[in-house]
């Protein structure tokens, strides 16, 4: 992701007479925002500024029609359905240039009601069920063991299929993290893998558990390690990896049929805490044919979307050079406009944040130009952007999206010898600061865990 954006400074508003005709216009909207409908591939569909977002619209339907026809023939048929809690945009809501009337983009989630299809739950959104733990504040998904040995299950469960979810580890003690029914009972002495239906890796010993027994299993683990949990209902295995690196199957032969289905479940000792994420912000460490318990949001097409068009307009001088001579600065900034005004609604939601927007911001501070003069100035034009064609409340949220996140990734990273992930959050963060508007921000309005 590579960016050019030193020519695309503020100072070319001043003083220039030049103007993109509306052919150059047609083509690099075309090239900026593709659209494989039968209409744009005839040639037939010009775009201007004035057609522009009913342009964006009809691929954001393309994309989601052939994601849903892809969907109808595998089983992995809902892996886009809506989330309840999304930040879907509303195209009603955004400025109008050029009179331009606005359109909805329709989307199509594959099941009406919400359902996955081999999971079960009242909503798209997985929490915790109640639990007699302490939550890290600010964050429902982070449990904190309070006495003795204490349980939690998920919210919902599964049935059918292939399933994951990720713990950060934010203390390296004695816990047990897995999967269980909803016939497993758990006190102060048996948790998740004393039962006889709970299945449990424990790291702090090395062991893994199944109705009190365990067996030498994986390896040893530390503070800030992430557990992935596996499970397959259709071979009926249950596996585990540790910062990616799979630990092998644990347990094979387990229940499975009419009445039973898996909650993830895990249990903490005294002062333990442990981070879950059952698809609520992209996994560290995905694995092939698994799926997460949340999916991802059904606006995630437009964060993706748009965010590869912003990086194609950052990059278009070095990768459409004689297109971008003909690009005048107006144009340019019309067309940020667009972009950040469709974009930063859907930002309020942090997967689409930490899978789409953010690496591309990081992509704008590579440590490894550190040296070039002007380093933060193509992030700096970014967040400008941000702030001055979006709503500021939206804006606001945005920024605090991006800051948690970052100070997520700096603290889950492994630690290489040249501490490179993390010399690159801190990098990126100090651009935050030195952006006067977005400091301002994170001074006054930002709060995280």
């Amino acid at each position: 992701m590579a960016a050019t954006l030193s020519l695309l400074g503020w100072s070319e508003f001043i003083g220039t007479k030049k103007k993109c005709s509306a052919e150059f216009v047609n083509e690099i909207l075309q090239t900026l925002f593709p659209c494989k409908t039968d209409e744009s591939l005839s040639g037939r569909n010009t775009i201007g500024f004035y057609n522009l977002d009913n342009h964006i619209n009809r691929a954001l339907n393309g994309l989601i029609t052939n994601h849903s026809n892809i969907a109808s023939s595998s089983t992995a048929s809902s892996s886009k359905s809506p989330s309840n809690s999304s930040g879907r945009h509303k195209s009603g809501y955004m400025k109008v240039f050029f009179g331009e009337k606005k359109q909805k983009c329709v989307h199509t989630p594959a099941h009406a009601d919400g359902s996955i299809d081999g999971r079960l739950g009242n909503s798209n959104e997985v929490g915790l069920q109640s639990h007699p733990l302490d939550n890290v504040p600010g964050d429902n998904l982070a449990v904190i063991g309070s006495n003795n040995f204490q349980s939690v299950k998920a919210s919902h469960c599964v049935y059918k299929g292939k399933w994951m979810y990720e713990v950060l580890l934010g203390t390296p003690g004695l816990m047990q993290l897995g999967w269980c029914t909803s016939q497993c009972k758990f006190n102060r002495e048996e948790g998740v893998g004393d039962t006889k239906s709970s299945f449990a890796y424990d790291g702090y010993r090395e062991t893994k558990w199944n109705a009190r027994s365990s067996t030498k299993y994986g390896e040893a683990w530390e503070a800030d390690d992430i557990v992935t949990c596996l499970l397959d209902l259709d071979n009926r295995t249950v596996s585990f990896a540790l910062n990616g690196k799979d630990l092998g199957i644990a347990f094979d032969n387990i229940a499975t049929g009419p009445g039973v289905a898996y909650f993830p479940g895990l249990s903490l000792a005294y002062k333990e805490v442990a981070y879950c994420n059952f698809g609520l912000r992209p996994f560290r460490h995905p694995v092939p044919g698994y799926r997460p318990l949340q999916s991802p949001p059904n606006d995630s097409y437009e964060a993706e979307y748009l965010t590869n068009s912003l990086n194609a307009l950052a990059s278009i001088a070095e990768t459409k050079s004689a297109l971008y001579s003909h690009l005048d600065p107006v144009s340019k900034h019309i067309i940020f406009a667009h972009i950040f005004q469709r974009l930063v609604p859907v930002l309020k939601t942090l997967y689409n944040v930490e899978a789409y927007f953010l690496p591309f911001l990081l992509s704008l501070c590579d440590v490894r130009n550190r040296k070039e003069e002007n380093f933060y100035e193509d992030l700096h034009i970014m967040l400008s952007c941000l702030w001055q064609y979006s709503e500021a409340r939206e804006a606001r949220d945005c920024i605090n999206n991006i800051f948690g996140s970052v100070l997520r990734k700096y603290r889950s990273s492994p630690v290489h010898v040249d501490f490179i992930l993390q010399t690159q959050y801190l990098t990126f963060m100090l651009g935050l600061f030195k952006h006067k508007q977005t400091r301002r921000n994170l001074a006054l309005h930002c709060s995280y865990p």
